[in-house]
């Protein structure tokens, strides 16, 4: 290297900027971008699962669904119609 531009790398660049330094500069900055890309990802996945009308159901819609009890009126529904498909199988086997 020419002594002019060797001195002036030295006059303009500070005295810790060795390849050293500078690789593991580079390898920090490079991580620290993976790091933030990926919290980046998790905030954008948790915003779109806290929008998500099927896990988080306004209150309102909550009311109108639990309130009028369509989950237990389902299931009575079934139970009445195994019951009835009960008391005819012992219909049948009463008439045999």
């Amino acid at each position: 290297m020419a002594p002019e531009t060797e001195r002036f790398l030295k006059k303009n660049l500070p005295a810790w900027i060795t390849f050293a330094n500078f690789a593991l500069l580079l390898s920090f900055v490079w991580y620290q971008a993976q790091w933030q890309q990926g919290v980046d990802n998790r905030l954008e996945k948790l915003d779109e699962h806290s929008k998500d009308k099927n896990v988080h159901m306004p209150y309102i819609e909550q009311a109108r669904e639990f309130v009028p009890r369509t989950e237990l009126q389902i299931k009575m529904d079934m139970m009445q119609k195994t019951l009835e498909e009960i008391k005819d199988d012992i219909k049948n086997l009463e008439k045999k």
